[in-house]
């Protein structure tokens, strides 16, 4: 997959599937060239670039080798004061496992000085006297799963509900849905006064975000203080990479 503003806005994208450029020789015919050599599939068909005063422009694209590997892809409004729409798209991979559904133990919480005090208890001798490897092995298998079905309890499967972890309130995502119909109908009407109201909309969030944003670190803050290993753990999942679903 290869994605970015590229910006080609002389490339019809929006007409034609593979892409038509002006004239040969041009740069923008030479891009196209290279695309079609690679086999590249384009998947983005929607304007990309809204700008005040100028005509909407596709410059962002997202390039695969398997046109069926991109679903659903959408252009968002903008982040921020940006100029350039967000792209959300799934990835789909050919690889899906379904979740096991089996219980699992917490070995975290067996009672292991039970366990112990109960193999301390068996004369091995007498009872691996006379039998073979695979006997031997037999017993000693099925004297622990007797243990563990005993003093090793299953997990808790009880859904919990996940905590608000970006500081965003639900004002704030009041806003947001108003600013993605707003955007929405801009692109539809294309007016000075739904791009008035969009872009007023759109100051309100990023004003908005920045406040919660604010407040959410002040709490953060407070907490590190009465428990410093929380600041490390936030450090840490600030800085981990997670790979997933595209968008």
């Amino acid at each position: 997959m290869i994605l970015g503003d590229f910006n080609y806005p002389d490339i019809d994208y929006l007409t034609v599937d593979h892409g038509l450029g002006l004239g040969t020789g041009s740069e923008a015919s030479r891009f196209l060239d290279v695309v079609c050599d690679t086999g590249l599939h384009q998947h983005v068909r929607e304007y990309t670039r809204y700008r005040e005063g100028q005509n909407p422009s596709l410059l962002d694209y997202v390039f695969t080798d398997n046109e069926c590997v991109v679903d659903n892809i959408q252009c968002r409004s903008p982040l921020g004061k940006s100029d350039h729409v967000c792209i959300h798209f799934e990835y789909l991979t050919q690889y899906w496992t379904q979740p096991s559904q089996q219980p699992k133990r917490n070995y975290w919480k067996a009672d292991y000085g039970a366990i112990r005090k109960e193999l301390g208890n068996i004369d091995w001798e007498a009872e691996l006297f006379n039998r073979s490897v695979s006997e031997s092995w037999q017993l000693l298998h099925d004297k622990l799963m007797r243990l563990v079905e005993e003093f090793v309890p299953y997990r808790n499967t009880r859904i919990t509900s996940k905590k608000n972890k970006s500081g965003i309130t639900k004002r704030t995502v009041k806003e947001i849905k108003k600013r993605e119909k707003a955007w929405t109908r801009y692109k539809a009407v294309g007016s000075d006064d739904s791009w008035q109201t969009y872009k007023t909309i759109r100051n309100r969030v990023t004003r908005l975000i920045r406040i919660d944003k604010e407040e959410y670190q002040k709490k953060l803050i407070q907490g590190f203080k009465d428990n410093p290993k929380r600041f490390y753990g936030y450090m840490r999942r600030s800085w981990a990479c997670s790979c997933g679903r595209v968008g």
